[in-house]
């Protein structure tokens, strides 16, 4: 009679294995058998069903550990606020913020994510060197602000935050009330049209970045659209249920 394999066994027919682990494992599964009214046969296959469950259900990979980061860090709130996320306000917040944090973590970067980081760092150079320029010439008086909203809030993307004064009142930082010296004035015009190229080129690489970063945007519109999908088709299963 040829011998059955594991494939064409009965899935009812209750089988005998062999195991071996440690004394730390074996006194574990002992006193959560006891604390279950379980025998340890029973606590055993019971939570080898509870794993194998759990794996069809989230997966073995980066699922499971993202579920269980995001359990560590609602402990953790629990822990410090004593109560439950689910009974108290303050503590659903914690967690909420906890878990936004987690999937900050895990967000997907972007393809030309190197590129992006390169350009936003020549951007962050660029604009300590407009602001050291604007110090230096507002002491001058040789700059004066855009608009007046970019003198209460500053610059939005892409503006540019001042725009020449006349030369007539520029004065002489170094010597307040002393006429401006033409070597000074020389001085002053070159930083002028120093900040005017830097505000161009902060101009230009914003709009670098914002199309560096168009596939982010088109992703996120299209998981915000599948989002609204899913809840519509929710609550028309509800209404419908």
């Amino acid at each position: 009679m040829p011998r059955k394999t594991d494939k064409s066994r009965d899935p009812q027919q209750i089988v005998g294995i062999q195991l071996r682990f440690r004394e730390a494992l074996r006194s574990q599964l002992g006193d959560a058998a006891s604390a279950s009214g379980n025998s340890m046969n029973s606590e055993i296959v019971e939570r080898l069903n509870s794993s194998l469950a759990e794996d069809r259900l989230f997966g073995r990979g980066l699922n499971r550990r993202l579920l269980i980061e995001i359990a560590n860090q609602i402990a953790r709130a629990e822990a410090i606020t004593g109560k439950t996320w689910h009974d108290d306000a303050s503590t659903y917040w914690v967690v909420r913020r906890l878990v936004d944090d987690v999937w900050q973590r895990h967000r997907p970067v972007p393809a030309n994510f190197e590129a992006i980081r390169e350009q936003e760092s020549y951007l962050h150079q660029l604009r300590e060197r407009r602001d050291a320029l604007v110090t230096f010439l507002k002491g001058c008086d040789a700059v004066d602000p855009a608009n007046a909203l970019t003198l209460a809030f500053g610059p939005a993307a892409g503006d540019k935050f001042h725009t020449p004064a006349q030369s007539e009142r520029w004065r002489n930082p170094k010597a307040p009330g002393q006429p401006v010296s033409d070597e000074d004035q020389a001085f002053i015009e070159e930083r002028v049209a120093e900040l005017e190229t830097v505000e161009d080129e902060i101009e230009a690489l914003n709009r670098v970045i914002h199309e560096l970063l168009t596939p982010w945007r088109v992703a996120k519109t299209d998981g915000n659209a599948l989002y609204e999908r899913l809840t519509t088709s929710e609550a028309v299963d509800e209404d419908q249920g």
